[in-house]
């Protein structure tokens, strides 16, 4: 558990995670890049949990294209499912008030 607390937001000081619009976001680092993830919450203890569960994931992703390699099919799977991932990580707020989710 974070040491540190921001007394403004509440969230864990130097660890990734930001308020959008009432939900907690998070951002991890890997690879030089940097990954940003909705939570889906609002509180602090499932969002620190959610970056534990993700960050292994990506971990184990990571591994995984090291150990077998990567293929162009792969690539392509992996590329649409990223693309999957980001349209539900935009939440509702993306879309218009008049178009059923």
């Amino acid at each position: 558990m974070a040491s540190r607390y921001n007394e403004k937001t509440g969230l864990p000081k130097g660890q990734g995670f930001y308020w959008k619009n009432d939900v907690i976001y998070v951002a991890i680092w890997r690879g030089g890049k940097k990954r940003q993830f909705c939570t889906g919450t609002d509180k602090t203890d499932a969002a620190l949990d959610f970056k534990k569960k993700k960050s292994k994931q990506l971990d184990a992703d990571d591994e995984a294209r090291v150990v077998q390699g990567v293929r162009v099919s792969e690539l392509f799977d992996d590329y649409v499912s990223h693309l999957i991932r980001l349209e539900q990580d935009q939440g509702a707020y993306m879309l218009p008030p008049s178009v059923p989710i």
